[in-house]
C-alpha cells in the first residue's frame, strides 16, 4: 500500500542523522591539540574524572555523551509511531543542538579551534537530523 510506504518513508527521514550523532563520539573532537588523538569518548572519560577540570568543565563530558544519546534517541522516535516519533526526535534533535554548541564555546575558548571529524560528525548529523524532522512535520 502506498500510504504504508509514505509514512515508513517519514518515520525513517532522520536515521542517518541519528547514526550520524551517535558515531560521532568515536571521532576526535578537535584535529589540534591534544583532544586531538583520542575518541571523544575518552576525553569525556577524562573531563568526567575531573582530572582536567583547571582547564575543562565537568559538564563538557557530560555534553559530548548527549550528543550521542540524543542520536539514539532519534533512532528510537524513527521507531514509534508519527505522533510520539515526531516529538521525541525533536526533543533529541535540540538536546544534541544545545550539548554541540555547548562543546564548540568550550573548545574555541581553550584554543582547540579547529573540530576534529567527530564534532564534524556531529554537525553533520544534525544537518540530516533537522531535515529529517522538517520532512516529517511537513508531510
Amino acid at each position: 500500500d502506498h500510504h504504508d510506504v509514505v509514512v515508513s518513508d517519514r518515520r525513517l527521514a532522520a536515521v542517518p542523522g541519528g547514526a550520524l550523532l551517535v558515531l560521532s563520539v568515536l571521532g576526535p573532537l578537535t584535529s589540534t591539540g591534544p583532544a586531538s588523538s583520542a575518541p571523544a569518548h575518552h576525553v569525556a572519560d577524562l573531563i568526567l574524572s575531573g582530572d582536567v577540570e583547571r582547564w575543562m568543565p565537568r559538564w563538557l563530558g557530560l555534553a559530548v555523551y548527549a550528543v550521542s544519546l540524543a542520536g539514539a534517541g532519534v533512532l528510537i522516535g524513527a521507531g514509534l509511531g508519527e505522533r510520539w516519533g515526531r516529538r521525541v526526535t525533536a526533543i533529541c534533535a535540540a538536546v544534541a543542538v544545545i550539548a554541540l554548541l555547548l562543546i564548540t564555546m568550550v573548545l574555541r575558548g581553550a584554543t582547540l579551534q579547529r573540530p576534529g571529524w567527530g564534532t564534524l560528525t556531529a554537525a553533520l548529523g544534525l544537518v540530516l537530523t533537522s531535515v529529517g524532522v522538517f520532512r516529517r512535520a511537513v508531510q
